[in-house]
């Protein structure tokens, strides 16, 4: 099953204004370019999904 996890980053007006662009001459969703855009840039430097570690959890629930 897949799921989709909610995160922020601040970006500059000027990067979004491009993100909506590519979004929109791309017929897809802002997330989308997002996810093409990552998925690229991690195979051009040669990672795959099972290189990545997944995040250690840490703090008050740890090992739930």
């Amino acid at each position: 099953m897949k799921t989709k996890q909610t995160f922020s980053v601040g970006i500059t007006p000027e990067a979004k204004r491009l993100l909506r662009e590519l979004a929109q001459v791309s017929g897809v969703s802002m997330t989308a370019v997002i996810e093409l855009v990552i998925r690229a840039q991690a195979r051009q430097v040669g990672l795959r999904v099972s290189d990545v570690r997944p995040p250690v959890c840490e703090g008050p629930h740890a090992g739930i």
